[in-house]
């Protein structure tokens, strides 16, 4: 299913970025793939819908014609709540970096991108920038469950979740990473 969403995600941001607007038929194909459309419809903006059939007649005597449509139901559109972009960059970073990265190393990274930045024009210090990184991870800890901190003395390690690397097939990297 995991493979659904991502292809169907992929496809419902090229087409907005085209500005078209997103219909997906949830009465073809599989239940999975029914599933993942659905899924996607929630999280991109999509508009599900089901298309009534007429089965009045058996399948043997329409085997050479196309069954025919005898109404559209708008399925309801449920919004599932999007981590930030910039906790969803923060997974694709530890997850490029094998699914663990120390903290400090991860500090490292997220000021490159700009993520962690001094307030003000003020240098930060490391536990300025240790402060930040906190703000950042504390969500993705305890209210997602998408990543783990583990500690050992000074040294501490993140590490990414099964819900974290379901999450990044599932909502997709922002394009802004490592760009900006």
């Amino acid at each position: 299913m995991l493979d659904c969403v991502e292809e169907f995600r992929e496809i419902f941001e090229k087409e907005k970025e085209k500005g078209n607007q997103i219909y997906f038929n949830v009465s073809t194909g599989s239940k999975i793939t029914a599933m993942a459309g659905m899924l996607v419809c929630m999280i991109s903006g999509g508009q599900q819908y089901y298309a009534k059939r007429d089965y009045s007649t058996s399948r043997h005597e329409k085997s050479n014609e196309e069954e025919e449509v005898i109404g559209i139901v708008r399925l309801p559109v449920l919004e599932i709540r999007k981590p930030k972009n910039e906790h969803l960059i923060v997974l694709s970073i530890i997850e490029k970096a094998g699914g663990k990265m120390r903290k400090r190393e991860l500090i490292e990274e997220l000021v490159k991108l700009k993520i962690i930045r001094p307030k003000e024009y003020k240098k930060l210090t490391v536990a300025a920038k240790h402060s930040q990184l906190r703000a950042i991870l504390n969500p993705l800890e305890k209210e997602w469950g998408y990543v783990k901190v583990e500690y050992s003395g000074r040294r501490s390690e993140v590490i990414l979740t099964e819900q974290g690397k379901a999450s990044l097939r599932i909502f997709g990297v922002p394009h802004k990473e490592g760009k900006t």
